[in-house]
C-alpha cells in the first residue's frame, strides 16, 4: 500500500464552519469522511440585497466534480478535476449560457508538479487551445514564496508571499492559500479541493502577507493595491479566532466559527474503536480494496491509502 501524501489533514477537527469579514462570509458543510460537499458564499449590499454563490462538490477516485451557481441552482457552471496518484494534473472549467444552458466558454488547467511532489507551474488554456497564462511557482520552507505570470512568453507580474510559522491549522492554510489567486476563474474557488490536499504537496503554514510587482500594466486581475497582510488571533488553547487584514485600499476583520463551538462533538467516533474503510466515492467498505481507500480511524481522523 501507499500512503498518498496528501493525507487529508483537513479531516482534523475541529473543521471550519464559517469565516465572516464585514457583510460577507463562506459557510461550508461537510459528508460523513469530512470532505466538503458544498461551500455557500453570501454578501449583502444595501442596494442590492444579499446574493448568494453556491458550490457543490462530488469526489470519487479519479475525479472531483464541482458545480458552482448564482442564485437559481438550475444555471450551473462546473470544475472537473481530474486526479492521477492522488493529486489534480488536468481541470476543465465549463461555463453555461444562463438562458440556454449550452456551453458558453471553455478554459482548461494543466499542472506541473516537481520531485517533491510540489505544484511548480499552471498552465490555463482557452477553449480554443490558445495559450493564456503560464504560472510559474517558486517554493521554500514547504510554502509558494513567489508565483510569476506569464503571457506569451513575457512575464506580466509577480506575487511575493510571507507566511506565519505559527499558524498551521489546515482550514486557515486553504482559505488564505496562495494558490488561489492563480486557481480562480469566475470567482469558482476550489475550496473541497485544496482541503483534499488534491494539488499535491500542501501548503505548509497560512499567508501572512502578498506583494504583487506589476512588469507589464494592465495585464493581470491584481495591482499592488490589492496587496495585504494578516495578522492573526488566538485564543488561549491557540486556536485562530479572527484576523485582520490591512493593505492600501482596505482593512477588515475576519471571524472565524469552529464546529467545536456550538456544541458539535469534535471527535465522531464509530463507537467500535477500530477504522472505518470507504472507497472514493464515499461507499464503506469492511476493509481497504484495491484503488484509492479512505480510513477513518476511532479518533475522528482520516487519511488516504492507495492499494
Amino acid at each position: 500500500m501507499l500512503l498518498l501524501a496528501g493525507s487529508a489533514l483537513a479531516q482534523r477537527s475541529p473543521r471550519l464552519l464559517r469565516f465572516t469579514a464585514q457583510q460577507q462570509s463562506l459557510k461550508f458543510e461537510y459528508d460523513a469522511l469530512g470532505r466538503v460537499v458544498r461551500d455557500v458564499y453570501s454578501s449583502e449590499d444595501a442596494e442590492e440585497g444579499v446574493e448568494f454563490r453556491t458550490n457543490t462538490y462530488a469526489y470519487s477516485m479519479n475525479k472531483i466534480v464541482q458545480r458552482y451557481s448564482e442564485g437559481s441552482l438550475m444555471d450551473t457552471d462546473s470544475r472537473t478535476s481530474i486526479l492521477k496518484d492522488g493529486k489534480i494534473v488536468k481541470e476543465t472549467v465549463v461555463m453555461n449560457d444562463d438562458e440556454s444552458g449550452l456551453p458558453k466558454s471553455t478554459y482548461t488547467l494543466n499542472f506541473t508538479y516537481n520531485a517533491d511532489n510540489q505544484l511548480v507551474k499552471v498552465e490555463t488554456l482557452a477553449g480554443s487551445g490558445k495559450n493564456i497564462n503560464i504560472h510559474e511557482v517558486t517554493w521554500a520552507d514547504g510554502c509558494p514564496s513567489s508565483i510569476k505570470t506569464y503571457r506569451e512568453g513575457v512575464l506580466v507580474g509577480e506575487m511575493n508571499f510571507t507566511y506565519d510559522t505559527s499558524v498551521t491549522n489546515p482550514y486557515i492554510i486553504a482559505i488564505t492559500n496562495p494558490f488561489l489567486h492563480v486557481l480562480d476563474y469566475e470567482a469558482i474557488l476550489p475550496y473541497g479541493q485544496l482541503l483534499e490536499d488534491s494539488y499535491g504537496e500542501p501548503v505548509k503554514y497560512a499567508m501572512r502577507s502578498v506583494k504583487y510587482t506589476e512588469h507589464v500594466s494592465h495585464s493581470y486581475d491584481w495591482d499592488p493595491r490589492d496587496d495585504f497582510e494578516l495578522a492573526y488571533t488566538k485564543n488561549a488553547k491557540g486556536e485562530v479566532v479572527s484576523a485582520v487584514q490591512t493593505g492600501p485600499e482596505e482593512n477588515e476583520t475576519i471571524s472565524f466559527e469552529w464546529e467545536n463551538a456550538t456544541g458539535i462533538s469534535v471527535h465522531n467516533n464509530n463507537g467500535t474503536g477500530t477504522d472505518s474503510y470507504y472507497r472514493a466515492d464515499g461507499v464503506r467498505r469492511t476493509s481497504t480494496g484495491k484503488g484509492l481507500n479512505i480510513i477513518r480511524s476511532a479518533d475522528g481522523t482520516v487519511r488516504k491509502v492507495l492499494k
